[in-house]
């Protein structure tokens, strides 16, 4: 049992008085930028509806994490709309549970991609869930919270207190991470495994092709089916690297809930960097796509104004021109992902 200290709590009260402020400043901008970058570059598609909703999504949790730590510290916290810190965070989970599942039938079921995967499933999937949460949270919290001016503080009604400590916390919990959190590991532990196993029958199929065969010119449907594997790449190292940040900063945050915590008591300081973790899934998302998408990065080189895209950024204009007399409108690939 570790007993907490006047350092931990110092120390805890220190990092919540901070914590936040530092992860708006990097987070807020990082995600509007993500937002502006993802929907220039092409139209929209589900992947990027899915992409640039899960950046709204994480800055606005960000912006409302603030707002409400900051009425707390004024002494006018929200208690009936309080719910609207886990609804944000909700749907940012579930929306990169979503992304995960495109690329799952991406990688899984490509022929079928373009049927299952839809821009307008995919639109009425993010506003179902939001529907169905908050038909859950608005009523329940409209009941549970009141406002005690004699304490200055929201308290829960008497006759929810049973409900609010013994299933309440488990509903929460559950519809905020566990599900999703499920649903991103076993999806990416399966894409990751799928990809092995494309890699390994590629190399085969290479293997058994002729070298007359690899001195042909490709054709213009060739280079765009090249092109498209390319970018159905980029995407899936796109949301492997975010899921596998998602399950990293996340884990303490699972633990935490499971382990009983009558039987250990953690330090103050160790559930203040379980907030920082999870907090920081809002804000660093923007990074992961720089550092791990080439084109992501090009496109974010040139609406800045600088040209520094060199090798796997192909000058967009050269790749239209290129085989300009075998294309149609209707058939020029979008530099982001395929129209669907």
């Amino acid at each position: 049992m570790v007993n907490n200290s006047t350092t931990d709590f110092i120390v805890s009260e220190a990092i919540a008085q901070t914590y936040l402020w530092f992860l708006c400043g990097i987070g807020i901008p990082a995600n509007t930028l993500a937002i502006i970058v993802i929907l220039t570059m092409q139209s929209m598609t589900p992947a990027t509806f899915l992409i640039a909703s899960l950046a709204f999504f994480d800055g606005t949790a960000l912006i409302v994490k603030l707002v409400v730590y900051l009425m707390d510290v004024y002494a006018t916290p929200p208690c009936k709309t309080s719910f609207i810190v886990n609804f944000f965070s909700m749907m940012t989970n579930w929306t990169l549970a979503y992304v995960c599942l495109e690329r799952f039938i991406s990688v899984c079921y490509p022929l079928k991609k373009l049927y299952l995967v839809t821009l307008l499933r995919c639109v009425a999937c993010v506003a179902v869930t939001a529907a169905a949460m908050l038909s859950y949270f608005v009523p329940v919290f409209s009941l549970m919270f009141f406002w005690n001016s004699n304490d200055t503080s929201c308290w829960v009604h008497n006759e929810y207190d049973e409900f609010y400590f013994y299933y309440h916390r488990w509903i929460n919990e559950t519809l905020v991470l566990f599900i999703p959190y499920t649903a991103v590991v076993v999806l990416t532990f399966v894409i990751v495994v799928k990809l092995k196993v494309n890699a390994k029958q590629r190399r085969k199929s290479l293997q058994s092709t002729g070298s007359a065969n690899s001195k042909t010119p490709c054709s213009y449907t060739e280079r765009v089916i090249k092109e498209n594997e390319r970018v159905e790449s980029t995407l899936t190292i796109m949301l492997i690297c975010t899921a596998i940040l998602f399950i990293v900063l996340t884990l303490p945050s699972f633990l935490y809930f499971i382990i009983d915590k009558n039987s250990l008591r953690y330090p103050l300081i160790f559930k203040q960097l379980k907030y920082i973790l999870y907090d920081s899934t809002h804000a660093f998302n923007f990074f992961i796509y720089f550092f791990s998408a080439a084109k992501f990065r090009c496109r974010f080189y040139k609406l800045i104004g600088v040209d520094r895209c060199r090798n796997g950024c192909k000058n967009e204009s050269d790749e239209s021109r290129e085989g300009e007399d075998d294309m149609s409108p209707n058939t020029h690939l979008t530099n982001f992902s395929t129209n669907q």
